[in-house]
């Protein structure tokens, strides 16, 4: 059915309620071999479980979504999870830097 190495819809869950808890890329189910079609289905059925909602246009998790994260995680027994979901950046905020802060040498400074 799928190409992809998760060994359960246990694991399949729990990266769905990690992507949504920490608006996280829904790039890695589809580098784990999922099509947009069935993420998308994913997504679906954790907002009709009430582990998740839109809110003012943003997909959240629930409480309810939690305390269904945290009963996978035990069940997987999974103790890390730093890098299971990678964070999507272009929902990040980036420091700028300030310009009074910025140096840039003249044409005649540079060494090459």
């Amino acid at each position: 059915m799928r190409k992809n190495n998760i060994s359960n819809e246990e694991e399949i869950r729990l990266r769905v309620l990690l992507i949504i808890e920490k608006n996280g890329s829904i790039d890695d189910l589809y580098n784990l071999g999922f099509k947009y079609f069935q993420i998308t289905k994913f997504l679906k059925e954790e907002i009709s479980s009430k582990n998740a909602k839109l809110e003012e246009g943003k997909l959240i998790i629930t409480e309810k979504g939690i305390q269904e994260k945290e009963k996978i995680i035990n069940n997987l027994k999974i103790e890390k999870l730093g890098k299971y979901v990678m964070p999507q950046l272009s929902s990040q905020k980036l420091d700028l830097i300030d310009t009074d802060e910025l140096f840039i040498p003249s044409e005649n400074e540079l060494p090459f």
